[in-house]
């Protein structure tokens, strides 16, 4: 499938926002994991194209996003995520996140319960206060820049422990990339997703929810509690090995997405 994404910034009172895009009609902005970037979503936009105006950001600090002077909160992400509807001219929108992502689109679903029609949460990072400080141990991989680049090789072992030895040599690339353009700050998103209370916001999610994971993703076992928690969630599991459903299922994700917005008549 030939790709047509374009790129640009979208200017905002907060700074500049990075985001590539493919395809016309409803707007729908998809977020993604850290410390990744919109990258992730590019084997997944052309397959989107046809039936929506797909866009995909890099949150700030991260892609080619610039960096915030410090650390954001989730609800700092989804405020700065909210402003590109202005600044991109986006009167309503579906959303889509995988994890950091899911909760960054979830935030912004009830800031601006206007304008967000609906949102699919691909991995639901759902923490207790205990579990989300046992993650940010986890996830502290000493990451600083040396001049013997020694950080590079702890950014690979991150990178291929977290990927596996099925994803394809692309993915591997853009994960890559990304990882290594974030750089010192690569876990600025972690400590701020590990310190939120997903359970305090999502009964305040009023929109159409939908919770879809695959078997294979290590947040599959948040998926019942967080549509439960959901006014009007629901949850779907696929039978798939792997977590990364746009970028390792990028047709399976395009039939999940588009047959939920027929459903929830975004799309006719």
């Amino acid at each position: 499938m030939t790709k047509v994404i374009h790129y640009g910034y979208a200017d905002t009172p907060e700074g500049q926002i990075h985001y590539r895009e493919a395809g016309s009609g409803p707007p729908v902005v998809l977020l993604h994991e850290t410390p990744l970037s919109g990258a992730t979503y590019e084997t997944a936009l052309p397959h989107l194209a046809p039936y929506v105006r797909a866009i995909a950001p890099d949150l700030p600090g991260y892609g080619s996003s610039p960096h915030p002077e410090a650390p954001l909160s989730i609800p700092e992400y989804a405020h700065r995520i909210g402003l590109i509807f202005e600044a991109l001219g986006l009167e309503r929108v579906a959303m889509v996140g995988g994890h950091t992502g899911a909760a960054v689109a979830l935030q912004v679903a009830v800031e601006w319960p206007d304008r967000v029609e609906s949102v699919v949460a691909m991995g639901s990072p759902l923490f207790t206060r205990e579990q989300g400080d046992a993650m940010i141990d986890r996830t502290d991989l000493g990451y600083r820049f040396d001049k013997d680049g020694s950080h590079l090789g702890a950014a690979w072992k991150y990178i291929a422990r977290f990927l596996g030895p099925d994803a394809s040599e692309e993915y591997y690339d853009v994960v890559t990339r990304a990882f290594i353009q974030t750089g010192s700050h690569f876990d600025w998103a972690f400590k701020a997703i590990f310190t939120f209370d997903l359970y305090e916001l999502l009964p305040k999610v009023r929109c159409p929810t939908l919770f879809l994971v695959t078997e294979g993703d290590f947040l599959r076992s948040k998926n019942d509690e967080s549509a439960a928690l959901t006014p009007h969630g629901e949850e779907r599991v696929l039978d798939l090995p792997h977590g990364e459903l746009y970028a390792r299922y990028p047709e399976t994700f395009r039939d999940e997405v588009v047959s939920y917005w027929r459903k929830t008549g975004y799309l006719p």
